[in-house]
């Protein structure tokens, strides 16, 4: 039978496996057995983000949102007392173009404000860098090309770009749009991917959130790398990056939308738990 991820059973949130959502995650080592990070072992270490964001779901005995998380969300009238029914760890979601490159997501929240079905789509970082720049992302795909080698990276942005920011990725001579040169296409997919798995779920709300899991280990650089990029990105999506700030979630936001993104009401927002001793 299939499982309603959206329904609050008991007032009881619960995480469950991205392969099989009838099994359930209770503590950090369930979430690693039942939900591992794509780089497996090597990637679940104490300060990296896939097991500290596990920590942060199951440190107490009941498991709940960090309360970070949960400040910004109900930072936002649209998003305030949300009822999350389930999560799921290393959510897949695919796109229009098939099953080769879906959108990987952190963690995927789903539940109710009211009556309204809400979708929340967590991209989780310590000092890892938010993906390559799009202008990088680019010029490796178009090598592949020379060499012959298949790639639908450019097509994909160019149906991103349109969709979400109203714009093609490129210009004349297929020239990359500046606005998206130094962006962190990361952020992009996981925009998109959030859409497409609101869309998918019949969500009436969609939020992307960016959650920092910050400790005093971590390259102080590398981490304002990621601040700088997120803002460049939300400066495609609002009027400028000074209305982005920690704790806080805008919107909602509009974006022109297609048969694959359409438009629903949209969040974004970027929080910081600290970690560590």
């Amino acid at each position: 039978m299939a499982v309603d991820l959206f329904a609050v059973v008991d007032e009881t949130l619960r995480i469950r496996s991205p392969v099989d959502p009838s099994r359930l995650i209770s503590s950090v080592d369930e979430w690693f057995q039942r939900a591992p990070p794509a780089g497996g072992a090597r990637h679940w270490k104490d300060g990296r983000s896939a097991k500290e964001l596990g920590k942060a779901w199951c440190r107490r005995e009941v498991i709940a949102p960090p309360p970070e998380l949960h400040a910004l969300l109900d930072s936002n009238s649209a998003t305030r007392d949300l009822a999350i029914g389930s999560g799921i760890p290393e959510q897949l979601t695919f796109f229009a173009d098939g099953a080769r490159g879906p959108r990987h997501h952190d963690f995927v929240l789903y539940g109710y404000v009211g009556t309204t079905k809400v979708v929340v789509c967590i991209e989780a970082k310590t000092d890892e860098g938010l993906d390559q720049p799009i202008e990088k992302r680019v010029r490796t795909a178009l090598q592949k090309r020379a060499r012959e080698e298949p790639t639908g990276f450019p097509e994909r942005l160019d149906r991103f770009a349109e969709a979400m920011f109203g714009f093609p990725a490129f210009g004349e001579f297929d020239a990359l749009d500046p606005r998206l040169a130094r962006v962190p296409y990361q952020l992009v997919s996981g925009l998109a991917g959030t859409v497409r798995e609101a869309a998918l779920r019949d969500a009436e709300r969609a939020v992307f959130a960016v959650h920092v899991l910050k400790s005093a280990e971590l390259d102080p650089v590398l981490l304002e790398a990621n601040v700088l990029g997120f803002q460049r990105f939300c400066g495609l999506l609002t009027s400028g990056a000074s209305e982005i700030r920690d704790g806080v979630l805008i919107g909602p936001l509009t974006f022109p939308g297609s048969d694959e993104l359409p438009r629903i009401p949209l969040y974004v927002g970027i929080t910081t738990t600290r970690v560590g001793p």
